[in-house]
């Protein structure tokens, strides 16, 4: 929402936008990293044998060998939350 705000009423430069997104790209990427590492092994997770193959098989299964159509329409129900939450909030 910053990001639209301040260039509809053109009060930022070009380098402004790309170090703000690069700085909130990398902060939420090291937050995610972090908090999915501190639950993954508080947990155990990861670590004990029936766990850790049954989440790589699955990870296999969703992720890696999904459809495109599957993928396209967990990103539009995706967006849907995304606005529903700002909508919401605002």
């Amino acid at each position: 929402m910053w990001f639209t705000m301040t260039a509809v009423e053109r009060k930022g430069r070009p380098l402004m936008y790309i170090r703000a997104l690069i700085t909130s790209w990398t902060g939420n990427l090291i937050g995610a990293l972090f908090f999915a590492a501190v639950f993954s092994y508080s947990t155990g997770a990861l670590t004990e044998e029936p766990f850790k193959s049954g989440i790589i098989e699955q990870v296999n299964s969703d992720v890696i060998d999904a459809k495109w159509h599957v993928t396209f329409l967990k990103a539009m129900a995706c967006g849907f939350l995304v606005c529903s939450a700002v909508i919401l909030l605002a």
